[in-house]
């Protein structure tokens, strides 16, 4: 079988090349690895992966009715899930995380950091990744599903700002595409049929 190419992805893999190279160069360096990792921020990211992974079962369970289903079916990651297109699901949305967390958290924060300290640069980057996230209106055209992006988007900004500061760019990657690929898991296995 000959797979079509796809050239959304190969859009966002130039566009994450050229986000990493100004790393080779020092940029942000201090958020490669682990800074300041001890027993209080390891328990914090375990709170708040579980605060966000319940809620976004709560969400599914209680917020999105059989209409969003059928409104999100055409959301990349659902519509990979319904055509079982694992290469869509193992790496255009990877690649999607690497350069939503390289974008809003490297570079962001990195940027932020120096002039308002973490706790302001934690607050405003998650609102900017929120926002940044208001184009689920344009594309579903649905109030209840952008509010739920809005806020999901929002926690996991305050949560993987947090990671990153702490733990590293890597790992606030990690974090974003596990919780973000088993928000979309649950909303297609509640309608799978």
């Amino acid at each position: 079988m000959r797979r079509e190419i796809d050239f959304r992805f190969i859009i966002k893999l130039i566009i994450v090349m050229f986000l990493i190279t100004p790393i080779f160069f020092g940029f942000s360096s201090e958020f490669l690895l682990p800074q300041k990792m001890n027993a209080f921020s390891i328990s914090t990211v375990i709170f708040g992966i579980i605060l966000i992974f319940t809620l976004s079962k709560i969400t599914v369970r209680y917020q999105i009715t059989e209409a969003s289903y059928e409104n999100l079916k055409s959301q990349e990651v659902i519509e990979s899930f319904i055509s079982s297109d694992y290469f869509a699901l193992y790496s255009t949305f990877l690649i999607t995380m690497i350069m939503e967390e390289l974008i809003f958290r490297f570079y962001i924060v990195g940027l932020l950091i120096h002039f308002i300290g973490s706790i302001y640069t934690i607050l405003v980057s998650s609102i900017i990744f929120a926002f940044f996230h208001i184009h689920t209106w344009f594309s579903h055209h649905n109030r209840d599903i952008t509010l739920i992006y809005l806020a999901y988007s929002f926690l996991l900004g305050l949560l993987n700002a947090y990671i990153l500061i702490t733990f590293g760019i890597l790992f606030s990657i990690v974090v974003h595409y596990f919780l973000a690929f088993l928000f979309y898991y649950e909303i297609y296995k509640k309608f799978r049929k």
